[in-house]
């Protein structure tokens, strides 16, 4: 590994003072502790590849495994990338460690995949633009799956529920997701926290 990789988080204060500046949001947001997670920066997209066993999209500039941050180099960012803008560096390694935190909270889950993305995007101020109906309700289709999209669903349906329920809510939610939860296991907390059905029928009561 370090024939490929710098471990950031070893030599790079102002890194090292960011991430201390995310735990500490995190800790008050997950009321837990969340661990400082090692920095691998990669420096091409060849090498990115090759960690994802398969060729990347432009935009897929970042990824965790367990407690560890595999990103772009920020020296490479923007020429190994379709991010032009060397602020979405910072952006997206926030974001990558709400999903450690995310984790961390569920005991290691990763579902819903739409309720962690958006977390994901809400907390690193990584703003979507509103949906129409039509695509907002496709939210179900990811509990498990992921994909493109599932970023501006998540970001909107996290964004809708904190705004109009509180943080604490959610919290509530999230402890009660582990491993082994199932969707309909889930939904059924769902219900337990805020009262009315994850179904499309309830939800489409937002647009009405």
């Amino acid at each position: 590994m370090t024939n490929c990789f710098k471990i950031a988080t070893a030599n790079n204060r102002k890194m090292e003072k960011y991430l201390l500046s995310c735990q500490q949001e995190l800790n008050n947001f997950f009321q837990i502790t969340i661990a400082i997670p090692n920095v691998f920066l990669i420096k091409s997209r060849k090498q990115y590849d090759a960690l994802q066993k398969r060729k990347t999209e432009n935009w897929q500039v970042g990824f965790t495994q367990e407690k560890n941050i595999f990103i772009l180099d920020p020296d490479v960012f923007t020429h190994e990338s379709n991010h032009k803008n060397k602020k979405h560096f910072w952006d997206v390694l926030k974001h990558e460690y709400v999903h450690i935190a995310f984790s961390q909270a569920t005991n290691g889950s990763g579902n819903p995949r739409w309720m962690s993305e958006g977390l994901a995007c809400f907390l690193a101020g990584q703003s979507k633009p509103d949906l129409e109906k039509e695509n907002a309700l496709k939210v179900f289709q990811y509990f498990a799956a992921g994909g493109k999209h599932i970023y501006a669903l998540g970001y909107f349906w996290v964004k809708l529920l904190i705004d109009k329920f509180g943080a604490e809510k959610m919290l509530a939610l999230i402890r009660l997701i582990g491993p082994a939860t199932t969707e309909k296991q889930f939904a059924l907390h769902f219900h337990k926290i805020y009262g009315f059905r994850y179904s499309v029928k309830d939800f489409e009561n937002f647009f009405s």
